[in-house]
């Protein structure tokens, strides 16, 4: 059954009280928040042309010697950025003033090779994360090829994307990067984002029926079934059970990441939240507190687990689930098992927004909540608004469901609790 509250009610997990259904979070006292201050740089990026007739050139923009239009100040885009038609193609965004400046001025090959190895070979992000280079290098990873000749003092693009990472990461400085970053911040169209919501809520009157996407287990029943001794007949079963699996599995994961896109378009509107550029794994975007911190998170759209409630007893009854989700040490329960299930093909100790959604009358239902933009808008909005240092919760986890990734670990995340 649907919620009828679902359009008008919106309860979100961000502060320190209870008022009526709304619930929020406590702010949690973050005395061990591990972050990174960064130092002061005295070097500041110089763009040079390095061509050697250039200082006989005549530039065409303001008809001075010495350089070309691609370096005259008085061009008001560079030549190689992407032309936006602001009125039909954007929202607009007031910039952010950063105060974040370079750790270090004498960055080497040393610290990219270390911040590489850390990004590529660890499911652990938590040790990039501390790395005090680490928010630098991540913001560059999310550079296209385009985007790193842009800001690089190397203007060919024939050298290759790894050099070119490596001449930004030590050459220029982080506010450079940020200020880079926020001028490249799109947010989705609004008319594609009314369509896309609109073609999203066709599918909530759907039932989903495939939540993950391990086919192995319907192949080998159908290759070792005996009653499969004809070619015609393994058509037929391949038709019959792994095509229309697969086409479940397609259009509801298809759904899930459209309404993760629209969610995400959301907070991108706002001013403190820096968008990367290419998407790169484990980030979806980072988040700016009070000038000083730079936090990477990953969005998680998710529905309230039933495998959580079963763990813990909850019976599937509203009054039952209100008083559970009350207590602000429940919540940060949720959390925690969130991390301890992942799926080990998936698993990742990276730091995550999660958006929380729940039908306390029909929990079943809950995940038709994605497609309810009205109902998430503000909660969301909200939270990153007013986001700080005591909204990021510290998550200690022991994962035990692959031996090889098995071990204790440390992590961060946010998240905010919607219900109808």
């Amino acid at each position: 059954m649907s919620c009828k509250s679902c359009t008008n009610s919106t309860d979100v997990v961000s502060k320190n009280t209870n008022i009526g259904n709304t619930i929020r979070t406590t702010n949690i006292s973050n005395q061990h928040f591990a972050t990174k201050k960064i130092e002061p740089v005295k070097n500041e990026l110089v763009i040079t042309n390095k061509t050697k007739d250039t200082s006989e050139k005549k530039c065409s923009i303001c008809k001075q010697e010495g350089h070309n239009k691609r370096f005259c100040k008085n061009i008001a885009t560079p030549v190689s950025a992407h032309k936006i038609d602001i009125k039909n193609d954007v929202k607009v965004i007031p910039p952010v003033k950063v105060e974040i400046t370079s750790i270090d001025s004498t960055l080497t090959n040393v610290e990219f090779d270390i911040c590489e190895k850390l990004y590529n070979k660890n499911n652990d992000l938590n040790t990039l994360y501390n790395n005090p280079n680490g928010i630098k290098y991540l913001m560059i990873r999310s550079f296209t090829k385009d985007d790193l000749v842009e800001i690089s003092k190397k203007k060919d693009k024939k050298i290759n994307i790894e050099t070119l990472r490596i001449n930004v990461f030590t050459t220029t400085d982080i506010e450079k990067i940020i200020q880079y970053t926020l001028s490249k911040k799109i947010p989705l169209s609004t008319d594609y984002a009314n369509e896309l919501s609109s073609e999203l809520s066709k599918m909530c009157v759907e039932s989903s029926s495939v939540h993950q996407d391990d086919f192995n287990s319907n192949m080998n029943k159908i290759i070792r079934s005996i009653d499969v001794s004809t070619y015609k007949k393994l058509q037929e079963e391949i038709e019959k059970k792994l095509v229309k699996q697969l086409k479940n599995y397609m259009t509801w994961q298809w759904y899930n990441q459209k309404c993760s896109d629209l969610i995400e378009d959301l907070i991108l509107t706002q001013s403190n939240i820096i968008q990367t550029p290419r998407k790169i794994k484990n980030i979806d975007f980072f988040v700016k507190l009070d000038d000083t911190y730079i936090f990477p998170f990953d969005l998680k759209l998710t529905i309230f687990p039933a495998g959580f409630m079963k763990d813990n007893k909850i019976p599937n009854e509203r009054k039952a689930i209100e008083t559970y989700i009350s207590n602000i040490s429940n919540q940060h329960k949720i959390l925690k098992w969130l991390y301890t299930e992942q799926n080990p093909r998936l698993f990742s100790n990276n730091y995550r927004h999660f958006v929380i959604l729940l039908n306390l009358d029909n929990t079943d239902n809950s995940y038709k909540l994605k497609c309810n933009i009205g109902l998430i808008k503000e909660s969301v909005n909200n939270f990153f608004t007013t986001i700080q240092k005591s909204d990021i919760i510290d998550i200690e986890y022991e994962y035990k469901k692959d031996k090889a990734k098995s071990g204790k670990y440390t992590t961060k995340c946010s998240y905010t609790l919607i219900t109808c």
